[in-house]
């Protein structure tokens, strides 16, 4: 009785902590499969090496052996009487004797468990294995510097329920919370949310670029290796779920690197030139864009100095002189006609065609970064959205936490039943 009493003990012990510590490094799962294509992958895996347990989240969980392993050590250092009588037993049969025993007591072992429910953890034990393989049980550092997994299931059909989405976080931010800076919140909030309403890590994918450093924000521009970045994270995330479509959350500037990345093709600049691949337009499902500015920032109107509003790659909004960038009388008969802005956005902007198969656009008239008007129109409304929604009271790091329950609620309404791709080409 007092080995059922140690483990229910544990595992309830888990439950409490889970929301401090939701997410896990990234599987070996999931590295295991960037790095059987090391060349191609480059890129993403240094970033995954790079920056540490917040710069990445997502994946499948660790194998049976490992995590039956690291279980079996954990407790048995804790609560030395669980060791007895069961060390002559060996692998599976471990955890398959100790289930078979809380079993049989009756003991109740599916209470609580909010945040792994569904089809990968049935019962409190099943949480405290994968919580704790991906708390203790890392020896590399490469499984330690990055964050997410998914639960283990034999078969892929097991571990994916919803469609995949892939989270894209905004200038200088991060894919998890960074720091205690505020403009460094990262998706924790969302991705909690999510996981409340039965997502799993192994649907729920982010990986950070630039530097996450506040007072290089301005110097940060639409460039290639952003764009390189979060394009092939997306190609390996379509190809690791083997999912037929994605959903796409992105905050701010990751809007425009999620837009520019989805069309794929040529990004050429005056300084350089990247192939992003074909049009994923297809491929993706939803696209939330929260906060973004598609015109351009008024508060740029003045600081083509910096590579953040500069003309080409960066977010400035043109000129007009004698009027406000950010007047509600703005009228492009009476005035400038159609401002040019950033030729990086008038690219995106012009060719006429939806980015996804849903698209909606969420601002705040409160944002203290992007304003909303820029010489009359919405900045943070992607052209032909299917859906806007205003709020009040938000500010731009607002909107990226305080609307989870609105980015569920549209995806959900759109989402289809998860298929499988018909090509698993990579």
């Amino acid at each position: 009785m007092l080995l059922i009493n140690s483990y229910c003990f544990l595992a309830s012990m888990v439950i409490i902590g889970a929301m401090a510590d939701v997410y896990g490094p990234v599987s070996d799962h999931f590295l295991h499969h960037l790095n059987k294509r090391p060349k191609r992958n480059d890129a993403i895996i240094r970033q995954v090496e790079a920056l540490g347990d917040t710069g990445s989240f997502g994946g499948k969980a660790f194998s049976d052996e490992k995590r039956v392993g690291a279980l079996f050590s954990l407790v048995a250092n804790t609560h030395s009487d669980v060791e007895e009588g069961m060390t002559t037993v060996s692998g599976k049969s471990q955890v398959q004797k100790l289930w078979e025993v809380i079993a049989a007591e009756g003991a109740d072992v599916g209470e609580g468990d909010h945040l792994m429910r569904g089809n990968f953890c049935s019962n409190a034990l099943e949480c405290f294995w994968k919580h704790n393989i991906r708390k203790n049980a890392h020896t590399t550092n490469m499984t330690k510097h990055s964050i997410g997994g998914g639960k283990v299931q034999t078969e892929r059909i097991s571990w994916l329920t919803n469609t995949p989405i892939v989270f894209i976080h905004g200038n200088s931010d991060s894919a998890l919370k960074y720091e205690n800076h505020p403009f460094q919140t990262g998706f924790n909030d969302v991705i909690k949310y999510f996981m409340d309403k039965d997502y799993t890590l192994a649907e729920l994918y982010g990986i950070t670029y630039g530097n996450r450093s506040m007072a290089h924000s301005f110097s940060n521009f639409m460039q290639c290796e952003y764009f390189q970045l979060q394009r092939r994270f997306l190609e390996f995330v379509l190809h690791y779920t083997k999912s037929a479509q994605v959903n796409i959350v992105a905050h701010s500037m990751g809007a425009t690197i999620a837009r520019r990345i989805i069309k794929g093709g040529q990004y050429t600049t005056s300084t350089e030139s990247c192939d992003l691949g074909h049009d994923l337009t297809k491929r993706v499902n939803t696209f939330i864009s929260i906060a973004s500015a598609n015109y351009g920032m008024c508060i740029c109107e003045h600081a083509l100095a910096f590579a953040a509003c500069g003309m080409e790659t960066g977010f400035h909004p043109g000129t007009c002189t004698g009027t406000s960038c950010d007047s509600q009388d703005y009228k492009s008969t009476e005035n400038c006609g159609d401002v040019k802005y950033s030729s990086t956005l008038m690219d995106l902007n012009k060719d006429g065609k939806k980015v996804a198969g849903f698209v909606a656009s969420l601002w705040s008239e409160d944002d203290e970064i992007i304003g909303n008007l820029v010489w009359g129109r919405h900045t943070s409304l992607v052209p032909h959205s299917d859906m806007r929604k205003i709020y009040t009271n938000l500010s731009h790091m607002d909107m990226k936490s305080s609307t989870a329950a609105d980015q569920y609620n549209i995806i959900r309404m759109n989402d289809q039943k998860f298929t499988f791709a018909d090509s698993t080409e990579y």
